[in-house]
């Protein structure tokens, strides 16, 4: 059949006999013939009978093809695969990831401009960024050009809009971490991404409640990122009561993630944000180095309460006034700075002593 295709001038029954041929049935062996060949078939058999069945079954069955391709990859078909490529570019069908497949063959092979060449034909505008499986390949294209960020807000204009997922959230990262900090257009992308986020978060919690006590996944770690991030941004601009609204949010969302890896960047932010304050207000000095740090609790106490305010005094004699919010046990106390524009700040765990009648605090972190 493959040589009756290549014929100058098909017959009436000859178009049919090809179009029955491979209607369905041998789609593969098409990939073996010149395009030129199969575009002047299409044309002749659609001017005979008003229909090509092989034309319109051709998208199901290279997309068919194009899946099995990319999960046997095997790189003495790489010919095939180029034909196949060539095949779906010309007649508008998914490729469902061939091209970045290729691109990454290339790119292990260090050959950059063969890399691009597969790269740049998936990843242009319009590309469903709600696809799966492609952001290692995205990523490995991007190191291979200038104007990443240019680029992915590109992508993500034009991107068909479905149903986002983790890698769209991940492509949506890469984007902010490009961009300028202190623009005004840097929280403009956050929020937009925090909220497309968001119920995909509630989405999995939705899904997982009950299955384990700390799930920690990547869409809840992307959440967590994205609000540390816009912690970061308000501090940045000193603007320390929605910088300390940001801290909150990702409490609530570190706790009920159970993505505790987070403390420990929020926290970093906190008391860079305290250290920041202490410019315009110098008793802030106190929290300069309070980690694993004893305060003396000033003033005559039987028992400490919860909700209430008290002094300490930290190891170089400067004073700084708290809230008790959570005692445990009677050892084990939460307390909260009360800090100037923001009010009650974030708790510190601590444990209570007691040495000749004077209590102490000690941080324990």
């Amino acid at each position: 059949m493959i040589n009756l295709i290549r014929k100058d001038k098909l017959s009436k029954e000859e178009l049919k006999q090809l179009d029955n041929y491979f209607f369905g049935k041998h789609t593969e062996e098409l990939l073996f013939v010149d395009l030129k060949y199969i575009i002047k078939f299409f044309e002749e058999t659609e001017k005979e009978y008003g229909v090509s069945l092989t034309k319109s079954d051709l998208p199901f069955s290279l997309h068919g093809l194009t899946i099995e391709y990319k999960i046997f990859f095997e790189e003495e078909s790489i010919p095939t695969y180029k034909k196949l490529l060539e095949f779906i570019s010309y007649f508008g069908v998914e490729d469902a990831g061939l091209a970045y497949i290729l691109g990454d063959h290339y790119y292990y092979q260090n050959n950059k401009e063969e890399a691009l060449k597969y790269y740049e034909m998936i990843f242009k505008n319009g590309f469903n960024l709600c696809n799966e499986g492609y952001f290692n390949s995205l990523c490995r294209y991007l190191e291979l050009i200038d104007n990443v960020a240019e680029k992915l807000e590109d992508l993500l204009a034009y991107s068909s809009k479905a149903d986002y997922d983790i890698e769209f959230i991940n492509t949506y990262l890469l984007l902010i971490n490009h961009l300028d900090k202190t623009d005004n257009f840097y929280l403009f992308r956050l929020n937009d991404a925090i909220e497309k986020t968001l119920p995909l978060v509630r989405k999995y919690q939705n899904q997982n409640s009950g299955d384990f006590e700390i799930s920690d996944s990547d869409i809840e770690r992307n959440y967590c990122e994205l609000l540390a991030l816009k912690m970061e941004y308000y501090i940045i601009r000193k603007e320390y009561q929605k910088a300390f609204e940001a801290y909150n949010q990702l409490t609530v969302e570190i706790n009920k993630s159970g993505c505790l890896r987070y403390y420990h960047i929020r926290d970093l932010y906190y008391y860079q944000m305290i250290k920041d304050m202490s410019v315009m207000y110098p008793e802030l000095k106190f929290f300069d180095d309070i980690h694993d740090a004893t305060f003396k609790v000033i003033g005559h106490y039987s028992k400490l309460q919860e909700n209430q305010e008290i002094v300490l005094e930290n190891k170089d004699g400067l004073t700084f006034k708290f809230q008790v919010t959570v005692i445990y046990k009677e050892n084990t106390v939460i307390i909260c700075p009360i800090l100037p524009i923001i009010g009650i700040g974030g708790g510190i765990f601590t444990t209570l002593s007691v040495v000749d009648g004077q209590m102490y605090l000690k941080n324990k972190l």
